[in-house]
């Protein structure tokens, strides 16, 4: 986690630094392309990680632990988007310089904070070799790969490609689009602690495989009513997605911290998560080339089939390690 939040600060203030076109002609391109993958390697280290921690930490409030910092990145999201969409209110071209450096000066922070604490109890007992551990915990990592890949191509497809494709088929105004799409985050946010706080753990599979159900029903209405401009079905769609994000943010953390056990958990992780949901960004391009071939029916039917997949191997692989009654790891279900 140090790591990352390091390499998440440099890279944002490198972006606040960077000089435009007009100034380094292509190498601000590629500059910028450069700091955006670090960014990138940066978050599937950082957030992955922070969980972990939070969760071997608090193994009575497993559920909660996890939530917190999923509807964090939710809300993070709100943040973003809201901030993007004020600033189209706003003159200063520059002005998002500012915030870009504000955000790498936090993010410094937050290492320097990570510096002072300590590894976990559980962690820092099961200290064992690498030896074998693809063969030995393969299924945790088909687990893990699925629900990066769900998680992904859903928020990619159904938040962040809905919002384009509802100001292209101007559904609403630009601004109400982009509000849209920004509450939705915030109300799956504010709906993860509650659902995560009266869960029970063993809950998790069920909460996550609610999630998908519900995304499987929800993308393709989502972009069926918002072609045929039926304000009230897109409502309806969007409150499904945000209450499918909502599930997904009460039980993600904790049911990828049963997938690995401790020695090996936050870099077996963090790894597969950054492939498997960088896959599952590839969705994104899709979609758009195929409105661009006005093959509206496809972003919806994407995620539905995708999903489907996904929940088939959450079904078929279960499989936990945690905590035990006598706190000694344990797998199975």
């Amino acid at each position: 986690m140090v790591f990352s939040a390091a390499l998440m600060g440099l890279a944002t203030l490198g972006i606040a630094l960077l000089p435009d076109y007009a100034q380094i002609g292509l190498w601000a391109t590629w500059g910028l392309l450069l700091l955006r993958m670090a960014q990138g390697l940066a978050l599937g280290g950082e957030i992955n990680t922070s969980a972990m921690f939070l969760v071997e930490h608090h193994p009575h409030r497993v559920l909660l632990a996890g939530a917190l910092v999923a509807a964090g990145g939710a809300f993070g999201m709100f943040i973003g988007s809201a901030l993007a969409t004020l600033l189209q209110y706003i003159s200063l071209p520059e002005v998002w310089r500012i915030i870009f450096a504000l955000v790498g000066f936090v993010s410094l922070w937050v290492c320097h904070l990570r510096k002072q604490l300590q590894e976990s109890p559980e962690f820092r007992k099961n200290q064992l070799p690498m030896a074998g551990i693809w063969r030995r915990y393969w299924r945790g990592f088909v687990n893990i790969a699925a629900i990066a890949f769900f998680v992904s191509i859903t928020v990619y497809i159904c938040n962040v490609f809905w919002v384009s494709f509802a100001i292209d088929r101007q559904l609403w105004s630009e601004k109400a689009c982009a509000w849209t799409g920004s509450l939705a985050q915030l109300a799956s946010a504010l709906l993860a602690i509650p659902i995560a706080y009266f869960a029970k753990p063993k809950q998790v599979y069920h909460l996550m495989r609610a999630s998908m159900l519900l995304a499987i029903i929800t993308a393709p209405a989502l972009f069926y009513f918002t072609l045929q401009a039926k304000t009230v079905g897109v409502l309806i769609a969007i409150t499904g997605y945000a209450l499918t994000n909502a599930l997904i943010c009460a039980s993600l953390y904790y049911l990828l911290y049963l997938q690995l056990p401790a020695q090996y958990r936050c870099r077996g992780v963090s790894t597969i998560w950054a492939i498997a949901a960088g896959l599952g960004a590839v969705g994104l391009p899709i979609a758009e080339q195929a409105t661009i071939m006005k093959i509206f029916w496809l972003p919806g039917l994407l995620v539905a089939m995708t999903v489907t997949l996904c929940f088939i191997l959450l079904s078929n692989y279960q499989y936990q390690f945690g905590y035990s009654t006598n706190d000694k790891m344990t797998e199975g279900l």
